[in-house]
């Protein structure tokens, strides 16, 4: 009952107590003394009001959800349907392009309610517009943003590759194979990084041995990757199967992240294949011991967690309205 005084009171607390009143909110439903309901209510009440630190808050605690399978693929349209419903609206009068003297906070809102709408929401609307202006974004050289704010160069070519599949991310790699500039590398990644079909994700994959995809530049690949389901299946099985060239390529000190590939797994299974592959090789693969515990440690938090709460969060997304 207090939880549901709090929401019906949320818009009249200013923006910082927003923000802390969402994270209580998720921590409570994680910790057992709030509920899912609680939970999703909440977010309904802030999404008019929910400033862009809000709004990124948001993304990624629902991004975290559903990439760890606590939301089930049968509630994901639904959950997409909750965003697009709630937040579609605050985009609508910022707009994709930047305005001569807006608010900073204006800017912000906008970029984190593209990339809420666009990976959580997967507005139809949203990506297409997105993909067009990433279409002549690379076709120019990066000359031309296609009517979007600069800011948003990276979310267009991520609706690209999830609209048009592997055509789009092969212009993408090929725009990595020409440049040297960091930033456009870095964000090419994360844009191929989002491919939902197993020849793409491996292309890219495949580039990280070779020159084209910088040393310093790999931990990009399997940091994208490792943060979608299907990114971290096949970066997994690949991993495996390719370890001893990753190892010349990156030293044993470079592979000390590798545990993390899993990081967001969330079943017995995927711990005792990491334990299984990686265990053997700690004492060859410098700082690999801690990483390989903390990342064991956060899949059976997830699965703790998804028995306490999974049927819960189901039935709370089935309720939406």
């Amino acid at each position: 009952a207090d939880w549901g005084k709090i929401a019906a009171a949320a818009t009249t607390l200013d923006a910082a107590d927003q923000y802390t009143l969402f994270h209580n909110a998720d921590a409570a439903m994680r910790g057992g003394y709030g509920s899912a309901a609680d939970y999703f209510a909440l977010l309904h009440a802030l999404a008019p009001v929910a400033q862009w630190d809000l709004i990124e808050a948001a993304d990624h605690s629902l991004h975290d959800l559903r990439i760890t399978g606590i939301i089930a693929p049968t509630d994901v349209a639904k959950t997409q349907a909750f965003v697009r419903n709630n937040f579609g609206a605050r985009l609508a009068p910022l707009g994709l392009a930047a305005k001569p003297g807006e608010a900073p906070a204006n800017a912000l809102a906008r970029q984190y309610l593209v990339q809420l709408l666009l990976e959580e929401g997967h507005d139809p609307a949203l990506t297409a517009q997105l993909a067009k202006a990433g279409h002549t974004y690379l076709s120019s050289g990066g000359k031309d943003l296609g009517g979007i704010a600069p800011e948003l160069r990276i979310e267009a070519m991520r609706a690209g590759v999830m609209a048009e599949g592997g055509p789009f991310a092969d212009s993408v790699m090929d725009a990595i194979r020409a440049s040297n500039d960091e930033y456009f590398i870095q964000s090419a990644i994360y844009a191929v990084a989002g491919a939902n079909d197993d020849a793409t994700l491996r292309k890219l994959l495949d580039m990280a041995l070779t020159p084209a995809i910088r040393i310093g530049d790999v931990r990009y690949v399997f940091r994208y990757m490792q943060a979608e389901p299907k990114g971290r299946d096949v970066a997994w099985a690949w991993f495996k199967a390719n370890y001893s060239n990753l190892l010349k390529r990156l030293s044993s000190y470079g592979m000390g992240d590798t545990p993390g590939i899993l990081q967001y797994a969330c079943d017995g299974n995927a711990k005792a294949d990491l334990a299984a592959f990686l265990g053997p090789k700690t004492s060859q693969l410098t700082g690999t011991p801690r990483t390989l515990k903390e990342n064991e440690d956060r899949i059976d938090r997830c699965v703790a967690f998804k028995q306490a709460k999974g049927t819960e969060i189901s039935g709370a997304i089935r309720a939406l309205k």
